[in-house]
């Protein structure tokens, strides 16, 4: 069943760049990002002349991402949160529009992320996301891996936690061998 997701500035940044617009849009029926989110990526990145701040803007125009104001009650609750001062404007309002939606927020910085999980938002990284693909068989190892190494490039993933993830990967698709060779034996 596909859902909601919610991302914050750095994760579409990181997505873009990588690629993987794609594997979210068949992973999700909606992408979406607040106003906060949109200022940031779209209109200052493309002031400071990120290319990714064009392929965002085009993929917004196309429908593939939604820009959505925050509703009323997260707006309220916004207004009454004491979020850490370090916290930016558009991770402020990914928490409390996931909250509110009760859908899946994407949350690299680890402030955000902590004060997220405090408030019970469900969150994962970027990366949680390519796993996801995999494991939902929306792309095969040899892709993830490719993925994975893109994505690990321009978020700056350090190489151990690269190598994690690449691991993951080929322990993933050692238990579906697994799997798939039990089955035969019972059929």
């Amino acid at each position: 069943m596909k859902k909601t997701i919610k991302l914050d500035a750095s994760g579409l940044i990181y997505l873009t760049k990588a690629g993987l617009l794609d594997l979210v849009e068949d992973l999700y029926e909606e992408i979406i990002i607040t106003d906060a989110v949109y200022q940031e990526v779209v209109i200052q990145g493309k002031a400071g002349g990120y290319p990714d701040a064009l392929v965002i803007e085009r993929a917004i125009a196309e429908g593939r991402i939604q820009v959505k104001q925050l509703s009323p009650a997260a707006d309220k609750r916004l207004d009454e949160a004491r979020f850490p001062e370090r916290l930016g404007a558009g991770e402020q309002e990914t928490i409390v529009e996931a909250l509110e939606q009760k859908c899946l927020a994407v949350l690299d910085d680890l402030r955000a992320r902590a004060t997220a999980a405090v408030l019970d938002v469900t969150l994962c990284r970027t990366d949680t996301v390519l796993v996801e693909g995999f494991l939902k068989r929306r792309i095969g190892l040899t892709e993830f891996e490719d993925m994975a190494i893109r994505l690990a490039g321009v978020m700056g993933m350090r190489a151990d936690d690269l190598v994690e993830l690449l691991r993951l990967g080929r322990l993933i698709q050692e238990v579906r061998a697994d799997d798939e060779q039990d089955v035969g034996r019972e059929g």
